[in-house]
């Protein structure tokens, strides 16, 4: 019951500062900023995050281990190269929709991350950008894709599906639709052959 309690706190914190970091930066957004916001004493604060920087960590942690999971359980799945393709570009998209204060920090706010976080933080992307391609490569070898580099289409449909916070509004058109239209973009862009 406890650590449910101490979970509950952290969590709070966190999304505090979520909004504090994506509405000033994470440089303008203090530790004294985040008790006032909070209504909490900085022994209190500090008690569940040494400063600035483990927050951005955290942040970053969630993230990618949330985006990892879902990408890969996909591609463990037992169905064709262009689903896969299309259920991934789909995920990415509502995920970025669905965290999008946060989706902003992690595209924004690497420079902040410690060397050594970043780097960690890079090599899974590097992972998952290798397994991305592999799996656009085996529909180039089946014929289902045309196209002449796979990496390139790779950085393109991430690209794509990860900028998604930056435009998108609720009161437009509907978070499922965008992102059924992105992962048609995706399948478009590695001329995906239906036959």
């Amino acid at each position: 019951m406890k650590q449910k309690i101490r979970d509950f706190k952290k969590n709070q914190i966190l999304e505090e500062a979520v909004e504090l970091i994506s509405e000033f930066g994470f440089h303008q957004t203090t530790m004294d900023r985040l008790c006032e916001k909070l209504e909490v004493s900085k022994p209190f604060l500090y008690s569940y995050f040494d400063n600035k920087s483990d927050l951005l960590i955290e942040i970053y942690d969630r993230m990618v281990n949330i985006s990892s999971e879902g990408i890969n359980a996909i591609l463990d799945r037992d169905i064709s190269a262009d689903r896969k393709i299309s259920e991934i570009v789909g995920y990415i998209v509502r995920l970025n929709i669905d965290v999008q204060a946060i989706s902003a920090i992690y595209m924004q706010e690497e420079k902040n991350l410690p060397p050594k976080k970043r780097k960690e933080i890079r090599a899974i992307e590097r992972s998952l950008d290798d397994k991305f391609t592999a799996l656009i490569e085996s529909g180039v070898e089946q014929g289902i894709f045309d196209i002449r580099h796979a990496r390139i289409a790779t950085l393109s449909i991430f690209s794509m599906a990860r900028s998604v916070h930056r435009w998108y509004r609720p009161d437009h058109v509907p978070a499922d639709e965008v992102a059924g239209e992105i992962a048609a973009y995706a399948l478009n862009l590695l001329k995906f052959n239906r036959d």
